[in-house]
């Protein structure tokens, strides 16, 4: 793993990562459910 983290300039929990993957598509980063970090969900509703 640190060979290969270190030949492609990368981490080596990156290189790990990599390699629990099934597919070799890129997988959606962030939450399943985006909402506001600042608005409370009555206000964010409000918004909408």
């Amino acid at each position: 793993m640190r060979a290969a983290a270190k030949r492609y300039g990368i981490s080596p929990p990156t290189v790990q990562t990599g390699r629990d993957r099934k597919t070799t598509a890129d997988a959606a980063t962030g939450s399943k459910e985006p909402r506001s970090t600042v608005l409370t969900p009555e206000e964010e509703a409000t918004e909408a």
